[in-house]
């Protein structure tokens, strides 16, 4: 696994190609026919490099949405796919801006423009965005696919050192070995996770990217079962849907 990544790496503009191509790919499809919702687009792409972050979204208040690539984080060009649709389409970008223009405008949830981190919502949101690859693409190569399973192996072994850190009182030097080794991490990015778990707001919220892509995967399963899919995705993105609500409110829109 480590060789077969470590050989696809690319970074710099190599890299920005590859996150802009998967950006307008995302865009087509949320601007498209296959989407039941419109939106406006107030993003703004840029570069950056002094982060080990590779592809994310970032709000600057008042009014600045910000799609960064950082080019000088390696990745494989599928890697780079996935955290694009992850973050931006269909994923996160795309879950704020139905929010925003639909659920708060339309609707007049004040909450739904708020994603605050470790809130119920948060399980939902990062359900949409870890199976956001798979919702733009029905078919997917094997390579893909195994860099959409490495990322979400990933995130179980992060949950996981923030257990052993926080609740088993492992070492970290223990705890960052086994993220190394398990998550087929190289040393920069399982100290970078380290990190995060270490965070009082980090550390717990590794638990919702599993526990909502299971929700948000089963969501989609019971919709494709029932030929219902733009219902469903107006349901799963318009909603404010806690691990609670997501299955019970969806089984009535798809008469089951």
């Amino acid at each position: 696994m480590a060789r077969w990544e470590s050989r696809r790496l690319v970074s710099g503009e190599a890299k920005w190609d590859l996150a802009f191509e998967a950006y307008r790919r995302g865009r087509r499809y949320a601007f498209g026919p296959e989407f039941p919702l419109r939106i406006e687009e107030d993003l703004e792409l840029i570069r950056i490099s002094d982060e080990l972050w590779s592809v994310n979204l970032s709000w600057y208040p008042p009014d600045r949405m910000t799609f960064e690539v950082n080019v000088s984080t390696p990745r494989t060009p599928e890697t780079v796919a996935f955290e694009v649709a992850h973050n931006i389409y269909p994923g996160d970008y795309l879950h704020l801006a139905v929010l925003h223009q639909h659920t708060f405008a339309r609707q007049g949830h004040p909450a739904a423009s708020i994603k605050l981190k470790n809130a119920p919502e948060s399980v939902i949101s990062e359900g949409i965005e870890e199976t956001a690859y798979l919702r733009l693409h029905s078919d997917q190569p094997a390579e893909q696919l195994l860099a959409c399973k490495l990322e979400w192996l990933r995130r179980m072994v992060t949950f996981a050192g923030a257990l052993g850190l926080q609740v088993d009182g492992r070492p970290e030097t223990e705890v960052l070995e086994t993220m190394a080794r398990a998550g087929f991490m190289d040393a920069a990015r399982a100290a970078f996770q380290l990190r995060l778990i270490k965070h009082p707001l980090w550390g717990p919220y590794q638990y919702t990217y599993l526990l909502g892509r299971r929700l948000v995967e089963e969501g989609e399963r019971r919709a494709v079962a029932q030929g219902a899919r733009e219902s469903y995705l107006e349901y799963l993105y318009g909603g404010l849907h806690t691990p609670q609500t997501f299955l019970p409110g969806l089984d009535p829109l798809l008469g089951a």
